[in-house]
């Protein structure tokens, strides 16, 4: 698990690929954010203005003190692709 600093804008990043590794843009990605007891807390849709290149994509938060549970939902050739991570937050 990875700890950031309370307040301070935290970049959340995913690449997704293909069923042969390559490369791919979803048709559709979502950012779902939980707390630790995967109580969901925000949602958003991510679009290409969030694009860094072909499958990978970022979105930058702003997290209170807490751990918390982060989730890329896409869709890749109408089936689910799911990344989740799990990150705490201090105030130091």
């Amino acid at each position: 698990m990875t700890t950031y600093q309370a307040g301070n804008t935290v970049r959340l990043a995913a690449e997704f690929k293909d069923w042969d590794g390559e490369n791919v843009d979803p048709e559709t990605i979502k950012l779902i954010i939980y707390d630790y007891r995967y109580n969901k807390l925000d949602e958003r849709e991510i679009q290409t203005e969030n694009r860094t290149s072909i499958g990978a994509y970022y979105y930058d938060y702003i997290f209170n003190e807490g751990e918390f549970i982060y989730e890329w939902l896409a869709t890749i050739n109408r089936t689910p692709s799911l990344i989740r991570k799990r990150i705490s937050v201090k105030t130091i």
